[in-house]
């Protein structure tokens, strides 16, 4: 987590962060952010048609019902910074007071559901970009883990079986002296043998 682009260890706006271990219901941040806009086009047609509470209702759903279900608004901040959780929100906030409003206002309303789309969708790409690239920074680490555990595997049996011709080297070196020794030994005795210094 970020407190104005400081690393913290706990949420510092839990208030704002709707659920965070909600289960994941679109593929990408972009396409959570497409489902907003579909609704905001939906509040936007209810609305140029003067049905101000269909267009409410609709904008409420998108907040509530997508923003933050999806867990589109949590991510905004914790991946990206509390300054663009505020910027989408400022927007949102911005749509609701035209919708709201005793005039209408067609244009002011598209105009800012237009603004409110394209903040979304610029904040969606980056999320996604972000973890394309810390998941492409974790295979490559998970590569590279992958990669000295086989290096390190290889050098142990190397190692493995260069000790064991080591062993069979000195074994038959030790085999070797042993048999020569018995063979000066065997000699030695049958000299005395024969020359009758045996006692």
């Amino acid at each position: 987590y970020y407190d104005h682009g400081v690393q913290v260890d706990t949420d510092p706006y839990a208030a704002l962060a709707g659920d965070p271990d909600a289960p994941r219901l679109y593929d990408s941040w972009r396409e959570a952010a497409e489902a907003v806009g579909e609704l905001l086009d939906t509040a936007f047609t209810a609305y140029k048609g003067k049905d101000f509470e269909a267009a409410l209702d609709n904008l409420n759903t998108t907040f509530y019902a997508v923003y933050e279900e999806s867990g589109l608004s949590h991510n905004i901040y914790s991946a990206l910074s509390i300054e663009d959780r505020e910027a989408t929100d400022a927007a949102y906030a911005d749509l609701k007071e035209v919708a709201v409003g005793e005039k209408f206002q067609r244009k002011a309303f598209q105009r800012n559901v237009n603004t409110l789309k394209r903040v979304l969708y610029a904040k969606a790409d980056a999320i996604d970009e972000k973890e394309a690239e810390e998941e492409a920074a974790a295979a490559a680490e998970a590569a590279a883990a992958a990669q000295a555990a086989a290096e390190e595997a290889a050098a142990s049996a190397s190692s493995g079986s260069n000790a064991g011709l080591i062993f069979a080297g000195a074994f038959g070196i030790i085999l070797r002296e042993g048999l020569e020794a018995i063979l000066v030994i065997a000699a030695i005795i049958a000299y005395l043998v024969k020359s009758g210094n045996s006692k």
